[in-house]
């Protein structure tokens, strides 16, 4: 999924299915290539696909409409931040991160949650910390006290 802008009006936004190799429905690996390949400026999202959610049509190739979410909605509750725009907002909070050592970084938690916001979409803190949560975990960071601790390499080699 892909924000439209000229699909947002007002707190309404829209976000549209990005056809890669002429599928819509890839499988999160896939997908994430692709999205990181792309280079989008504009925040990405994947969604789950599954019978039981009733995604089957909106990912059908001949869809044209937008999903659309309200602004009291989140499309942190209904899709998946790509990993590179995860890697993005946790990079750009290395800028003035604390170094307890010469190769980690503490990355507050509370400035990560407002850039993603801001780059990637309004979403409340406990709507947006889960999946920053679990991507550090998948880098081998993990959460002390009030921040990510991350490999300064690892976060900068992507």
């Amino acid at each position: 999924m892909q924000q439209l802008d000229e699909a947002s009006h007002g707190d309404l936004r829209g976000y549209v299915a990005v056809i890669v190799n002429g599928e819509t429905v890839l499988p999160r690996e896939l997908a994430e290539r692709a999205a990181a390949e792309t280079g989008a400026p504009r925040p990405r999202f994947l969604l789950p696909w599954t019978e039981r959610r009733g995604l089957e049509k909106f990912a059908d190739t001949k869809a044209t409409v937008p999903l659309a979410v309200m602004p009291e909605d989140s499309i942190w509750r209904r899709g998946l931040p790509t990993r590179v725009d995860l890697h993005a907002v946790l990079r750009e909070g290395l800028d003035g991160a604390e170094s307890p050592t010469p190769s980690s970084a503490l990355v507050p938690i509370e400035s990560t949650l407002e850039l993603a916001t801001t780059l990637i979409g309004p979403g409340t803190p406990e709507d947006v910390q889960p999946h920053f949560d679990a991507y550090v975990m998948q880098l081998d960071g993990r959460i002390q006290g009030t921040a990510y601790l991350l490999s300064i390499e690892r976060l900068l080699r992507g």
